[in-house]
């Protein structure tokens, strides 16, 4: 019981947002140079097989190109919003979350003076709940786009045999 002013006692750090800070920026550039290096990688993939596939079959490069675009546009347009906003929100409120402990660690002696405890554990737990709730929100945005994505590799992979079929059984 009171493992918070325990804590304060033993003088151990558990968490230094300075360190945090540093952290998430070297995770950010990370990421960030792994983007733009498979952006890159892509956009050539695609330029040289893009000339490939046209001395194919024009018909097919249209339908894959109008394919892609179509998909892009709804992905963006019905889980980028709503995907976007929930990350801020977990961001947000993991923040929160953080400073409420940090701020329960910093102020162990009067909580526990004044038996604080029950009022900063309700107070933990809300957060907490909240926090639980976006990211079951999350995590069922990601399941459905999860599910639609491999619809639509099903699609991709039985589409070029429906597109070509007629120039095949022509001649």
């Amino acid at each position: 019981k009171k493992l918070y002013y325990r804590l304060k006692l033993l003088g151990r750090g558990l968490d230094n947002p300075d360190q945090r800070i540093a952290q998430d920026t070297g995770e950010f550039t990370d990421v960030l140079l792994e983007f733009v290096t498979t952006v890159a990688q892509q956009v050539l993939l695609i330029l040289v097989q893009s000339g490939i596939l046209i001395s194919i079959s024009r018909d097919l490069f249209y339908f894959i190109v109008l394919y892609s675009l179509i998909l892009n546009v709804l992905s963006f347009a019905i889980f980028g919003g709503p995907f976007t906003r929930l990350r801020r929100r977990v961001l947000a409120q993991e923040a929160s979350f953080r400073f409420t402990l940090v701020r329960v660690r910093e102020h162990a002696e009067p909580v526990a003076f004044f038996d604080g405890h029950h009022f900063e554990l309700q107070r933990c737990e809300e957060i907490f709940a909240k926090l639980m709730g976006t990211l079951y929100r999350l995590l069922a945005i990601s399941i459905s786009f999860g599910m639609i994505e491999a619809a639509a590799m099903y699609v991709a992979n039985v589409a070029p045999f429906v597109v070509l079929a007629g120039k095949y059984f022509s001649g």
